[in-house]
């Protein structure tokens, strides 16, 4: 077999023709795998600036949760102290009561022995009443009756008829006067 110039130029044009198919070939798949990868990279993206936000939500969210458990703990620390005060004040409107119901069973003459709730607030170290002495010692609420006896006011009544009598003096009422605590 003999290389002829006609038979040459047929095989570097077929050749030629080859390699242009192929370089075609090559071109366009470059260009379909270059369009794949941007893809790949715009979705890449994507996902990277939504993880992200994500996490920003996440950190916020998370900022808003120890506020509220801040908040939370504040509540409960305020609502204790407020159960704490009702508790004192409901004590302290018992004995009250008490004090009261003791009170007025010893304005209308019943013998009641003072509540031990009561008693317990008028132990001696604890007591700031007022008494008065004279020679003989503390005499307690004698000297406040031998004090309004000596006095000329007559007695102050409510207008309640005793055994069967009129009340001495016209009924007034009772005035009641603040005093200054020392």
């Amino acid at each position: 077999m003999y290389v002829t110039k006609q038979s040459m130029t047929a095989a570097v044009s077929n050749l030629t023709k080859h390699l242009e198919g192929v370089t075609d070939a090559l071109a366009k798949a470059k260009e379909h795998l270059t369009q794949r990868i941007q893809g790949l990279d715009d979705k890449m993206d994507k996902q990277n600036e939504l993880s992200r936000k994500i996490e920003s939500d996440v950190n916020a969210i998370n900022d808003n949760i120890l506020l509220l458990d801040s908040g939370m703990a504040s509540l409960i620390n305020y609502v204790s102290v407020q159960d704490e005060k009702l508790d004192s004040l409901e004590g302290k409107q018992s004995r009250a009561n008490l004090g009261i119901q003791y009170l007025c069973n010893f304005v209308q003459g019943k013998k009641v022995k003072m509540p031990e709730a009561l008693e317990e607030e008028f132990l001696p170290s604890r007591t700031r009443s007022i008494t008065f002495h004279d020679a003989s010692g503390p005499m307690g609420l004698k000297a406040l009756d031998c004090f309004s006896r000596s006095t000329s006011v007559p007695p102050v009544t409510d207008g309640v008829q005793l055994n069967g009598e009129e009340p001495q003096t016209p009924s007034r009422p009772l005035l009641r006067y603040n005093s200054a605590k020392v």
